[in-house]
């Protein structure tokens, strides 16, 4: 688990200090995008693009467990992926404190740390630099986008949309089990690690 932990923060470290000899800041990124998980599901709001996705999480899936921080981070993640372009920075609205740990200073724990590797790799493989803020669970937009099971989901999402002065979205398909099996691998990687771990979820 040490090794683990260590290469996640080595990369994520690297990463930022990139972003600070660069000078980058969050009002520099090209791309911004809102994103949010629950136990039912997630989604994630392009402001650029008004493009927008939602996922609904299988029956039974470890997703659907109330695990905050890694459902968190896994929607940060397949968010990411979706939204970026290649040399263009971005920004994110996040309400969960313990995912923006994770993106900003890898702080993680080892009930996430497989999540946060993934994300590591990736950010640092790609020269990916993202600056997440927080924004309330009352007011972020993707928050109605991760309950598309409920009845009126559309319309509180419409209605975000109209509070912060952005178009309502075009909705797009993602595929996010490609994502999922990054995370598998990793376990894969760390077989002792996660048997321990999983044993006390």
């Amino acid at each position: 688990l040490v090794i683990q932990v260590f290469k996640g923060w080595n990369k994520i470290y690297r990463k930022e200090s990139s972003a600070i000899v660069h000078m980058k800041i969050a009002q520099d990124a090209e791309t911004h995008f809102s994103v949010d998980w629950c136990p039912k599901g997630g989604g994630s709001h392009n402001f650029g693009t008004n493009e927008y996705f939602v996922i609904v999480w299988p029956k039974g899936h470890e997703l659907t467990r109330n695990r905050s921080t890694f459902g968190e981070v896994f929607m940060f993640y397949v968010a990411a992926r979706t939204w970026h372009i290649p040399g263009k920075d971005m920004k994110a609205n996040e309400d969960n404190e313990g995912c923006i740990a994770v993106v900003k200073r890898f702080m993680s724990r080892s009930s996430y740390g497989d999540m946060a590797i993934v994300f590591g790799r990736w950010a640092w493989e790609n020269n990916v630099k993202v600056f997440p803020s927080h924004e309330s669970t009352k007011d972020i937009i993707a928050d109605p986008l991760s309950r598309s099971t409920d009845k009126d989901w559309y319309e509180e999402y419409c209605d975000r949309c109209h509070r912060k002065g952005t178009p309502v979205g075009r909705e797009i398909s993602v595929d996010w089990e490609p994502y999922w099996e990054e995370v598998l691998q990793i376990r894969r990687e760390y077989p002792s690690n996660w048997t321990l771990l999983s044993s006390l979820l």
